[in-house]
């Protein structure tokens, strides 16, 4: 499994393309450049996979579903936060909600060959959540999870104390997993639960 990453908009929003035999799984597609990557390499999207709903996480969702008709998926909370410009927070910059049909991801999802485990972890937003693929021990954390940090819980539908649930709910999973964030680099559960502040 190949995995790419584009780092997009002004707030440097990491979207991820999964590449499978069947066709590729964008991870928050935060901007319309998605699409226009898409077509410049020639690339088939079948799902779209959002960790949360904030606007720099799904600016690019609506354009890919119409290029591709691409399905989406998403916590049923985040499916609210999506349709509201205040809890995405695009009413700070340039309004958006969204009008594709979205899935409810439940606590396990299949594309393809892939085994995907859902995680809720809210308190950056209501709905975060985290997707685990079973077989390439790879988490996308949205903005959850940071390599030494997590996510603001300063936003509409934050929660310090969902963050401390989630964080606490993280810890204390029994694997090993490269954490791909939401913005920053990439690091190591391992990694997360020895060194970052919040898990001590």
């Amino acid at each position: 499994m190949k995995i790419e990453r584009l780092i997009l908009g002004a707030i440097q929003e990491n979207c991820y393309i999964v590449h499978l035999d069947e066709g590729c799984v964008i991870v928050d597609p935060g901007t319309t450049d998605v699409l226009q990557y898409c077509l410049e390499n020639q690339l088939k999207v079948t799902d779209i996979l959002l960790t949360h709903g904030h606007y720099d996480h799904i600016g690019g969702v609506d354009a890919l579903v119409k290029e591709y008709g691409a399905h989406v998926y998403a916590t049923r909370d985040t499916m609210h936060v999506v349709k509201d410009e205040v809890l995405n927070l695009s009413f700070r910059h340039q309004p958006i909600t969204l009008k594709s049909p979205i899935h409810d991801v439940g606590d396990r999802i299949h594309i393809g060959s892939e085994i995907i485990d859902v995680y809720e972890t809210r308190g950056h937003v209501i709905g975060s959540c985290c997707y685990l693929f079973e077989k390439e021990k790879i988490m996308f954390t949205g903005d959850t999870l940071f390599a030494g940090s997590v996510g603001r819980v300063d936003f509409p539908g934050s929660s310090m104390q969902e963050m401390q649930q989630s964080i606490t709910f993280l810890k204390n999973l029994q694997i090993d997993c490269i954490v791909a964030p939401g913005h920053g680099e990439t690091t190591t559960l391992e990694e997360e639960k020895a060194n970052n502040p919040y898990f001590q």
